[in-house]
C-alpha cells in the first residue's frame, strides 16, 4: 500500500483527503479524487495504490497496517515542508471502506489480527479537543466517507444474483475458494471474506471504540450506498447503529461499482480496460458475476451526494434509509447455543433455552439458538467446511454484539458446536464469552485454555464429559491420537483442534463435570437446570463424576482400530455385492462418512 500525493495548487494545503479504492480497477475512484481536488482546493489528495486483484497474495490486514503508516508519513512530510494539516478526510469504496476503518482503528491503538500493534497516532482522533496542548498542531480525522462499503466483508453471491446456470456457477465459486485456501493463494480476497478474522476484528474493535467513547468523541461516519446496490446488505450497517455519529444515505440511479464514477469518459475507459483484460477475469466478472456493471449518472445524484458528504456541515446531513436504522436492544446477558452435526434445533436446544428462561436469575437474559443446518460427517472431517461454519458463526456473533451492545455473552456448545466456539476463541482475539459450557466436546485435550483465560476471553469454562462417549473417544479422538503418536504440533500451534476432550478431559485446570452417558449425555434435559445455573451465575453443581468406561478408554488409545474395522466391513459388503475393486475404497469411505 502506498499513497500518491497531489498537492494543492498554492502549496498551502491545510487538509489531507485519502482516497482508497476497492476490489478491481482503481479507475472506479479516479473521478472521486478529481472531484475532491475541485471541491477542496486547499487540500492535498492522496490516492491509494495497492494490489486488489482477484489473486492478490497481500492480506488485507497488512494493507490496512501499511495504510495507517502511510497516512502518518504524509502528515510528517507536510511538517517537513513547513506546514501542517488541520484535518483529514478518509474516503473508501467497497472493500476500501473496510481498509479505511481498519487503518483508523490501528492508528488509534487497536490491534487487528496478527499485525503489530501501533502506538496511538496523534492524527487518529475524531476532534481536535483530544490530546491537550501537545496535539494542538496535529490533524484530526474530520470525517469518514464510506462509498458502498462492504463493512461486513464480501460473501459468495446469492442464487438470484448469478442468473442462468446458477447452481453451476455457485459450485465453481466454491471450488475456486477451496482451491485458493488449499494453495494459500488469493490472500487478499480470503482475508476480506465475511466472517474472516480480519473482518471480525475490525467490526468488533469498532463496536468497542463506540462503547468506550462518548458520542462527541466518535468519528463522523457517513455511508453512501447505491439505490440499486445488490452487494451491500442491510446488515452492513449494524456495526454503526449503537453509535451517535453515523449517517446513511442512498444514491439514486447507482449500483455498487459505479457509485464513484462521475464522468461518461470514465465509463468508456473502464469498459475498454475490461475488454482488454485477461480472458479469465473477463469471463469471471462477465459471466459468473453479472452484477459488475458500470453506467453514467446523467441526473448528477452521485456528484450532489458526494459534495454534501465532503463539504456539508454534519448537522445539515440527513440520514435516509428505507425502513430506518436497526435499534440496539438492552439486555444484561446473551447465551449463544450451538448444536452438533445431527441435532434438531427444535429439540434439546429449545429445552435448554426454556431452562435458562425459567432460572430465577434470568431477568434480562436472552438466548440465541440459530441453526447452521444439516452437516454430515464428511463435511465435519473436511477442514474447509468446518472453517466456513466458524466464519458464519463469527459473523452472527458480531451482529449480536451490535444488537446487544451492553450485554455479557455466554456460550453453550454440544459436539461440533464446541469446535465452533473453541475455534472462534482461538482464532479471533476479540471474541469473548464470560461463561462457557462445552458438552461432549470434540476438541483436543491440549487446547490452549490458559492462554484464552489469561487474555480475558473467558472467565469460567465447564467441560461436561460423557462417561462412555465412544463417538468423541474414537472419531475426533483419532486426530488427537495421530498428533500425539508422531509428536506433531500442539493444538495451540496448529489449526487442527479436533480431539477427545469430551471424554478424556482438558489438560488445563478447568471446571469439570462428568456425566453418565454417551454422546448425548451433555444435553440430557435433567442436566439443564445445572447448566443454566453455570451459564448465568458461574456456579458448578456437577459434583457426581462417574468413572470413564474402561473399554471406551482402551480403544480410545488406539482409535484407528475402529476406522480400520469400518473400512474392512465396507470392503467385505462391497465385494459380496460384486462392486468393482477400483471404486471400493473411495466410494465406501465417502458413503459411510456422508450418511453417518
Amino acid at each position: 500500500m502506498r499513497l500518491e500525493l497531489t498537492q494543492s495548487k498554492d502549496g498551502t494545503s491545510a487538509k489531507l483527503a485519502v482516497v482508497v479504492h476497492g476490489l478491481g480497477s482503481s479507475k472506479l475512484m479516479q473521478d472521486v479524487a478529481a472531484f475532491l481536488e475541485t471541491e477542496l482546493p486547499n487540500a492535498d489528495i492522496a490516492r491509494a495504490r495497492y494490489d486488489s486483484s482477484l489473486f492478490s497474495d497481500s492480506p488485507a490486514d497488512r494493507e490496512a497496517y501499511e495504510l495507517a503508516l502511510e497516512i502518518g508519513r504524509k502528515v510528517g512530510e507536510r511538517k517537513s515542508r513547513g506546514g501542517s494539516y488541520s484535518s483529514i478526510i478518509l474516503v473508501g469504496h467497497s472493500i476500501g471502506a473496510l481498509l479505511v476503518r481498519a487503518a483508523y482503528l490501528m492508528a488509534a491503538g487497536y490491534r487487528i489480527t496478527t499485525q503489530n500493534q501501533l502506538a496511538p497516532a496523534s492524527w487518529a482522533r475524531p476532534t481536535p479537543a483530544i490530546g491537550g496542548e501537545q496535539a494542538q498542531n496535529e490533524p484530526y480525522v474530520e470525517r469518514l466517507v464510506l462509498l458502498s462499503g462492504l463493512n461486513n466483508g464480501w460473501t459468495t453471491p446469492e442464487a438470484e444474483q448469478l442468473g442462468r446456470f446458477r447452481r453451476i456457477k455457485s459450485a465453481i465459486i466454491t471450488l475456486l475458494i477451496t482451491w485458493m485456501s488449499f494453495r494459500d493463494k488469493a490472500r487478499f480476497m480470503r482475508t476480506v471474506m465475511r466472517g474472516s478474522p480480519f473482518v471480525v476484528d475490525v467490526r468488533l474493535n469498532w463496536l468497542n471504540m463506540i462503547a468506550q467513547t462518548s458520542p462527541a468523541l466518535e468519528p463522523q461516519t457517513l455511508h453512501l450506498v447505491g439505490e440499486t446496490d445488490d452487494l451491500v446488505k442491510r446488515d452492513d450497517i449494524y456495526d454503526f447503529t449503537s453509535g451517535k455519529n453515523f449517517k446513511h444515505r442512498e444514491v439514486k440511479d447507482t449500483r455498487h461499482y459505479d457509485i464513484g464514477v462521475l464522468e461518461t469518459q470514465t465509463v468508456n475507459e473502464i469498459g475498454s480496460e475490461f475488454r482488454a483484460g485477461k480472458k479469465l477475469a473477463r469471463w469471471f466478472f462477465g459471466w459468473m458475476l453479472p452484477t459488475y456493471k458500470i453506467s453514467a449518472n446523467p441526473t448528477g445524484s452521485r456528484r450532489a451526494e458526494l459534495k454534501a458528504a465532503i463539504t456539508a456541515p454534519w448537522n445539515a446531513i440527513q440520514s435516509l434509509i428505507t425502513g430506518g436504522l436497526p435499534t440496539p436492544v438492552s439486555k444484561t446477558d446473551i447465551v449463544i447455543i450451538r448444536h452438533g452435526i445431527r441435532d434438531d434445533p427444535l429439540g434439546w436446544v429449545s429445552d435448554l433455552a426454556k431452562a435458562i428462561a425459567n432460572h430465577p436469575s434470568s431477568n434480562g437474559i436472552a438466548t440465541e439458538t440459530r441453526s447452521y443446518g444439516r452437516f454430515s460427517m464428511l463435511q465435519f472431517i473436511l477442514r474447509g467446511a468446518r472453517i466456513r461454519r466458524v466464519h458464519a458463526f463469527m459473523d452472527e456473533y458480531v451482529d449480536l454484539r451490535a444488537k446487544y451492545p451492553s450485554a455479557n455473552f455466554h456460550f453453550f456448545g454440544h459436539s461440533y458446536g464446541t469446535y465452533i466456539g473453541c475455534k472462534a476463541l482461538k482464532d479471533y482475539r476479540s471474541c469473548c464469552f464470560k461463561h462457557v459450557v462445552l458438552a461432549n466436546a470434540v476438541v483436543a485435550s491440549d487446547f490452549p485454555w490458559q492462554q484464552i483465560l489469561d487474555q480475558g476471553q473467558a472467565a469460567k469454562v465447564l467441560n461436561l464429559r460423557g462417561s462412555y462417549d465412544y463417538i468423541v473417544a474414537w472419531f475426533p479422538g483419532a486426530f488427537q491420537a495421530w498428533r500425539e503418536m508422531w509428536g506433531s504440533r500442539k493444538a495451540a500451534k496448529t489449526s487442527d483442534l479436533l480431539g477427545s476432550a469430551g471424554f478424556t478431559g482438558f489438560y488445563s485446570n478447568l471446571e469439570d463435570g462428568g456425566i453418565k452417558g454417551a454422546h448425548g449425555a451433555g444435553v440430557q434435559e435433567t442436566n439443564f437446570p445445572n447448566v443454566a445455573k453455570f451459564l448465568i451465575a458461574g456456579t458448578n453443581d456437577f459434583t457426581n463424576k462417574p468413572r470413564p468406561n474402561w473399554l471406551v478408554a482402551l480403544i480410545g488409545r488406539f482409535p484407528f482400530i475402529i476406522w480400520i474395522a469400518i473400512l474392512i466391513i465396507g470392503l467385505y459388503i462391497a465385494l459380496s455385492l460384486g462392486f468393482p475393486w477400483a471404486l471400493l475404497v473411495p466410494v465406501g469411505l465417502i458413503s459411510v462418512l456422508h450418511f453417518v
